[in-house]
C-alpha cells in the first residue's frame, strides 16, 4: 500500500519531477485530441482510443501511418514479451480511453487496469515538448497491479507508411523473416522494402541496437528518429529484441518498434522508460540512398548536440524576462529567431574566434540563411541595446 501512494503522489506531481526543458511548449486541444505545435513540427494524442500518438507531422506533411479504419495505425505501447499474452492487444491498455489530459505543459494520461492473469498492468503515458531542440520526450509508465512481482519489458509500436527507407547501427547479425531485405553497411542496417521479397506475407526481423536509436526517411527527405536506452542482447524479453520491424501483409506499413529491458517489477510498483522523438527535413545537399555516410551524421549529429541545443537556445533577458528562441539546431539552411522587443545584431563566430557571419533581426520572428557558411560549430551572439544573448549554433548539411 505504502508503494501504491508513493507511485500515486509522483504521477499527481509529474509536472514537477519530468527533466527540465530549456523552452517548454504548452500542449492544445482540438476536439478529444491534445496537441504540440513545436515549431514546424505537429503531434498529436489522442486520449480516447489507448492514448494512441495519432498524427507526427513535419511542415504539415504527415510521417505516420494514420488509416485508422482499423487498429493498426499511428504509434502505440504494448508489454513485452507477445508471448506472456498472445493476440489481440489488452483493450484496457491499447485501445480504450485513457483518463486525464493536458496537465500544464504535459499531456498526461492514464489506462484503465488490465487485471487479467496476463497483464495485472496499467499504463500512464506523459508527453512533452521542447521548442529548444524541436523535439518531444515520450514517458512510459507500466504500473504492476497484482499482489506479486511481475516481468515485462517496455515495447513501442510506430507504424509509417511503406515507401520510406529505414536505418540503426547494429550490433550483431538479424534475425527473422525479412531480414535478408536489410543491407548491412558499415555499422548500420538499412531497409528498404516494398514486399518484393516475401510478397502476401507478415514479415519480421529482430535485431539490438548498438546506439539506442532508430531513424526512417521518406520520399519528401523528412527523417523521423527514435531515441531510447540502449540495452545489451542479453536484456531482452524472451523471443524479443531491442529492435524489431514488422511488414504487414497487404504492404501497406511498416512497424518500427523498440524495446526496453525486461525487468520485475514489484506488486504495486512501476517501471518507467523513456523515448524522445525528433523529426527533421533533410538538405536536398545529403545523399539519401541507401549506406549514406551524410545521412547516418546527420542523424548521429542530431542526437549528440540535442542537449547542447537544449542548454544553450532558450536565453532569459536579465532586465524584462524576454525570452529569445533560436530554432532549429542543428541548422541546416536557415534559421528562425523570436521573442526580441526591438531590433539587434546576429553575429556568429567559429572555434578560432574569427566573425564570420553578421546580420541586422528584428523585433518578432525573423528568418536569416545561412548558406555561405560551412558546416561547423558556432558560437552566436545577439546584440541588443543593453543585453547580449549567447549560445552554441550547429550548422549540418
Amino acid at each position: 500500500m505504502r508503494k501504491l501512494l508513493l507511485f500515486n503522489l509522483i504521477l499527481a506531481s509529474i509536472s514537477l519531477t519530468t527533466m527540465s526543458f530549456g523552452q517548454r511548449v504548452t500542449p492544445q486541444l482540438s476536439g478529444s485530441k491534445c496537441y504540440f505545435q513545436v515549431a514546424n513540427v505537429y503531434f498529436e494524442v489522442d486520449p480516447t482510443y489507448g492514448g494512441r500518438i495519432s498524427s507526427l507531422k513535419l511542415d504539415n506533411n504527415e510521417i505516420l501511418y494514420v488509416d485508422n479504419s482499423g487498429d493498426n495505425y499511428g504509434s502505440t505501447f504494448w508489454p513485452s514479451p507477445q508471448s506472456a499474452w498472445g493476440w489481440p492487444p489488452s483493450v484496457p491498455l491499447n485501445s480504450q480511453a485513457y483518463s486525464g489530459g493536458i496537465q500544464g505543459d504535459f499531456i498526461n494520461i492514464l489506462s484503465q487496469a488490465d487485471n487479467s492473469a496476463s497483464y495485472k498492468l496499467k499504463f500512464r503515458k506523459v508527453f512533452s515538448a521542447n521548442l529548444s531542440d524541436t523535439s518531444i520526450t515520450i514517458d512510459y509508465y507500466m504500473f504492476n497491479t497484482g499482489t506479486s512481482a511481475k516481468s515485462f519489458a517496455p515495447w513501442e509500436i510506430t507504424r509509417v507508411p511503406v515507401g520510406g527507407m529505414s536505418f540503426f547501427p547494429d550490433s550483431g547479425s538479424l534475425t527473422g523473416i525479412l531480414s535478408p531485405a536489410f543491407e548491412r553497411i558499415g555499422d548500420l542496417q538499412w531497409i528498404n522494402y516494398t514486399g518484393t521479397l516475401f510478397p502476401g506475407g507478415n514479415n519480421k526481423i529482430f535485431g539490438n541496437c548498438k546506439e539506442g536509436w532508430i531513424a526512417w526517411i521518406n520520399s519528401d527527405s523528412a527523417i523521423f528518429i527514435k531515441k531510447f536506452k540502449n540495452i545489451q542482447a542479453s536484456e531482452a524479453a524472451a523471443g524479443e529484441s531491442e529492435v524489431e520491424y514488422y511488414y504487414n501483409g497487404p504492404g501497406t506499413y511498416y512497424e518500427i518498434e523498440d524495446q526496453g529491458a525486461y525487468t520485475s517489477i514489484g506488486a504495486k510498483d512501476s517501471l518507467k522508460w523513456t523515448v524522445k522523438w525528433y523529426v527533421r527535413k533533410v538538405s536536398d545537399t545529403v545523399d539519401t540512398s541507401i549506406g549514406s555516410v551524410k545521412l547516418a551524421n546527420f542523424v548521429r549529429n542530431i542526437l549528440k548536440y540535442a542537449d547542447t541545443a537544449t542548454t544553450h537556445n532558450s536565453i532569459k533577458k536579465k532586465i524584462t524576462g524576454e525570452k529569445i528562441i533560436l530554432y532549429p539546431n542543428p541548422v541546416s539552411r536557415s534559421i528562425s529567431i523570436s521573442g526580441l522587443y526591438e531590433n539587434s545584431t546576429l553575429i556568429l563566430t567559429d572555434i578560432s574566434g574569427r566573425n564570420v557571419f553578421s546580420a541586422k533581426i528584428r523585433s518578432g520572428q525573423n528568418i536569416i540563411s545561412l548558406n555561405s557558411l560551412n558546416n561547423g560549430i558556432y558560437l552566436y551572439n545577439i546584440y541588443s541595446s543593453n543585453t547580449k544573448y549567447s549560445g552554441k549554433l550547429i550548422i549540418q548539411r
